[in-house]
């Protein structure tokens, strides 16, 4: 349904996801590896977020019980999802 073309590049494995909410907002949270690097992200559908700014969304998430201590985030755009990335580690 609102996730349906999320894309995944070919070299990164999805270990688990799941629908879910992120306050008002419809996510969907994965937990992914690729090329030894494990972490966590969520995924927003840009016509939900359009009154709120890319920088408070991402404030938002790093200021969330999801983040672990470092609060390092990433985040990127396309034309239908948002994608902010978080809790990176290295092996496991």
């Amino acid at each position: 349904m609102k996730f349906n073309n999320v894309s995944i590049d070919s070299d990164t494995v999805i270990t688990s996801q799941i629908e879910c909410k992120f306050g008002e907002y419809d996510v969907l949270y994965q937990q992914w590896v690729w090329d030894g690097i494990n972490a966590e992200s969520l995924i927003f559908c840009n016509t939900d977020i359009v009154d709120i700014s890319i920088n408070k969304l991402v404030a938002e998430v790093a200021n969330s019980p999801l983040l672990k201590e470092d609060k390092r985030t990433t985040h990127s755009t396309n034309e239908e999802y948002t994608y902010i990335n978080f809790n990176f580690t290295v092996g496991d």
